[in-house]
């Protein structure tokens, strides 16, 4: 074991042994705890803690077994003192039962439900013994899962364009409990790496939803993570990773992008200024297959091109093809 490994381990011992000081309980919900200064983020997530739960229960097919304890810090002192991760804004223990949250921060940014989703996800899993999942899946699970949460600061659209300048994630079987930077970030920054680990898993569970759940149970049941894929999708996870990165973009548009698109092709008769809004706001929405389908058949019309990632809009006028770099470019 490295001596940064060591370290980590002192750190987490350290921090289960250690009492959470200074924070008042919520009136509404003993289970929610907040320093001075963060109580507009306790109400807030009293509000919703339930609506949370449910979507992390429907999106993981069970049931949390037991809602965690939360604490909410206003300030960075407090966040410093009790997080694993003093460089993060949220984490969840190793055994599911609590969560941390830089509050005030998150509230103010209006990604504090999101965020606590994404961190409810892993309390899910460690609640039931899984830990050490490949960082890419435990990651991108609890982006798809939550709706975005923890990739706010980069677009599906950037992390295509990043897609597209060869600049992805590996689809790696890592421990990721070995490795505080895992080997399958390829040096990207982790905004982008958990974006881009979210469209893999929104993919795996849009492009076969049988296997996805079937993907679920094994995991639950102790299974590891690559047999388990293999076995549910009858295909490698490297495979299943490069039909990804092959994907049309088209097929990444997001049902409400889809249905915005659509309508302004109707009204408008131009449709060179076709510009679907940006993708992060429909974060978390199932792709529209039906119009992605219509889009790409529109792409055979000038043969294989849009399978190299190329995009196409019809023009009404002269009946011709525009190519676009990405689903949120203007067609000029």
């Amino acid at each position: 074991m490295t001596l940064a490994a060591c370290s980590a381990v002192v750190r987490a011992g350290y921090l289960e042994l250690l009492p959470l000081r200074g924070f008042e309980v919520h009136a509404k919900d003993a289970g929610i705890h907040f320093e001075p200064g963060a109580r507009a983020a306790a109400d807030n997530l009293s509000a919703h803690y339930e609506q949370a739960v449910a979507q992390v229960e429907a999106s993981l097919g069970g049931a949390i077994e037991k809602k965690p304890l939360v604490y909410l810090c206003a300030s960075d002192v407090c966040f410093n003192k009790y997080a694993f991760n003093r460089s993060g804004r949220a984490e969840a223990r190793g055994r599911g039962d609590l969560i941390l949250l830089k509050a005030k921060l998150l509230q103010g940014e209006g990604r504090l439900l999101a965020v606590f989703t994404h961190e409810l996800v892993h309390a899910f899993w460690s609640q039931r013994g899984v830990h050490c999942t490949p960082r890419w899946w435990t990651e991108g699970l609890a982006v798809e899962s939550s709706g975005g949460g923890g990739a706010e600061e980069v677009t599906v659209a950037a992390a295509i364009d990043a897609l597209r300048d060869g600049q992805v994630f590996s689809a790696s079987s890592e421990n990721s409990c070995l490795s505080r930077m895992p080997p399958e970030m390829n040096g990207m920054a982790w905004p982008l790496f958990y974006r881009q680990s979210g469209m893999f898993v929104a993919w795996l569970r849009v492009s076969n939803a049988a296997a996805f759940s079937g993907l679920l149970k094994k995991l639950l049941a102790g299974e590891n993570l690559s047999p388990a894929m293999e076995t549910s999708y009858g295909k490698s996870m490297v495979s299943l990773h490069k039909k990804w990165q092959s994907s049309t973009v088209v097929e990444l548009l997001t049902q409400c992008e889809a249905q915005e698109a659509q309508k302004k092709l109707e009204d408008t008769k131009d449709r060179r200024r076709l510009r679907p809004p940006d993708p992060q706001l429909c974060a978390g929405q199932q792709p529209n297959q039906a119009f992605a389908h219509q889009l790409r058949n529109v792409g055979d019309a000038e043969g294989p091109g849009w399978r190299s990632g190329a995009v196409y809009r019809g023009e009404s006028e002269a009946g011709g093809l525009t190519r676009l770099k990405s689903c949120c470019d203007v067609a000029r």
